[in-house]
């Protein structure tokens, strides 16, 4: 079972493989694949019982707050580069209307997307 961190680093190298240089069928479907395999809603699960439970004392609240805080802070940081790596992706099909990178870009959308939207409740 992989990490929040480590499938966000291989979906991140994943896209990062994909260049006009290297803008293959081999690569495309090696990258698609690593995009639909992963299982996020365990590595979530995972991820949020490794956190620690809010306490119910009210004093201590504000500190788990602020941790909870900047645990989706880190993980909105390493969310960048994958965000930047489909950028750029986005970029290369606005120029060259590749239908299997618009498959390449609606797939890692549906990792990414969740994973900002639990870090927005982390911060929250």
């Amino acid at each position: 079972m992989e990490s929040l961190n480590n499938i966000i680093d291989h979906c991140t190298q994943s896209l990062s493989k994909v260049t006009a240089d290297n803008l293959t069928p081999t690569q495309l479907d090696s990258s698609l694949a690593t995009l639909k395999s992963v299982d996020l809603d365990e590595a979530v699960n995972q991820y949020w019982r490794s956190l620690p439970a809010k306490p119910e004392n009210q004093q201590e609240q504000p500190g788990w707050e602020n941790q909870m805080h900047q645990k989706g802070k880190e993980l909105n940081h390493q969310l960048k580069g994958f965000n930047d790596e489909l950028s750029r992706i986005k970029t290369m099909q606005a120029a060259l209307h590749i239908p299997q990178l618009d498959i390449l870009i609606h797939a890692a959308q549906g990792v990414l997307r969740p994973m900002y939207d639990f870090s927005a409740r982390l911060s929250h």
